[in-house]
């Protein structure tokens, strides 16, 4: 299997979302994540629409990625199974642990904003220039909003719910 550094234009990888077997990005802040494409599993939704396992790359941690695949409970049920792990649970992640687990599902987040300052903490992020998004100390990871604000609010409205 070749590595990051080794990669080729014409090397393909499994899509986790619709099994097909699609070429990766081998340069930029994409470099080794799966090329946009169309959805070719007939046992998944949104068949001949674009799937979206695009930007997996399986040279970064697989939890994360499939966090924001398939949700946090398939992928916390995939690391039990996959792993041999029965009893395992995410740890609760600090502001600068979810950049990290961030860039792990997307290299290119940037415009990170620490929500809010005291108590329990999240992280807002962008990933171009409007799509906003936030993580949450349990791995959550929201879905997208048109502002910065908006991001803010869910994660505002995530993390009271969180509380209680």
């Amino acid at each position: 299997m070749p590595t990051l550094d080794t990669l080729k234009p014409g090397d393909r990888f499994s899509c986790p979302m619709c099994h097909r077997h699609v070429t990766v990005y081998t340069e930029g802040t994409h470099r080794g994540g799966l090329r946009p494409h169309k959805a070719g599993h007939a046992g998944r939704e949104n068949v001949g629409g674009a799937c979206p396992g695009a930007g997996f790359s399986p040279f970064r941690p697989a939890f994360p990625q499939y966090v924001r695949l398939y949700g946090l409970a398939e992928a916390i049920e995939d690391v039990r199974r996959v792993h041999g792990k029965p009893d395992w649970t995410p740890e609760p992640r600090e502001p600068g642990e979810l950049q990290d687990f961030v860039w792990a599902v997307w290299p290119q987040a940037d415009r990170f904003e620490m929500a809010p300052p005291t108590g329990v903490r999240g992280v807002t992020f962008t990933i171009g220039p409007r799509r906003w998004y936030f993580a949450a100390p349990d791995s959550y990871l929201s879905k997208q909003f048109a502002s910065r604000a908006d991001a803010g609010d869910a994660l505002y409205k995530y993390l009271r719910e969180m509380e209680t």
